[in-house]
């Protein structure tokens, strides 16, 4: 492979990142997937599990994995959809305790990244991989 190639270098930063955020997530019992996924029921309330993943821009089956996690925690309610084939998903109060309690963690971490690029190299960045996600979509 060659290291010039933007998927391997996106990857390779991923797992570091991802890692960085699980270690700061540790003493809550939380990885940052869990986190991302419990942060966005609490921002947008009720989803479907096709909602969610098009929101996180994940895939139903890795979605319904970690509701699995979540659902044996008692951190989020699953119920059948007004259509058979739907799941909605509802962020519980145990799973909006654990949310506030890990915030401060995943803020240190947030931080963390910033110090390390520096605040308007992280904005641009910000920007730029919400612009690259977009365009993506649209393909």
């Amino acid at each position: 492979m060659n290291l010039d190639c933007t998927c391997f270098r996106v990857r390779r930063l991923s797992r570091h990142i991802s890692q960085l955020y699980d270690d700061a997530l540790r003493p809550v019992g939380l990885r940052v997937t869990q986190f991302s996924l419990l942060s966005a029921l609490k921002k947008n309330g009720t989803m479907t599990v096709t909602s969610l993943a098009d929101y996180l821009g994940s895939d139903h089956t890795s979605i319904s994995r970690a509701l699995a996690t979540l659902k044996s925690h008692n951190w989020v309610m699953l119920t059948q959809g007004g259509d058979k084939r739907s799941t909605l998903v509802e962020i519980s109060n145990l799973g909006l305790e654990i949310v506030r309690e890990a915030t401060p963690y995943w803020s240190n971490a947030q931080q963390r990244i910033s110090d390390l690029l520096g605040s308007g190299t992280k904005l641009e960045l910000d920007k730029g991989f919400d612009e690259l996600f977009m365009r993506l979509s649209e393909l």
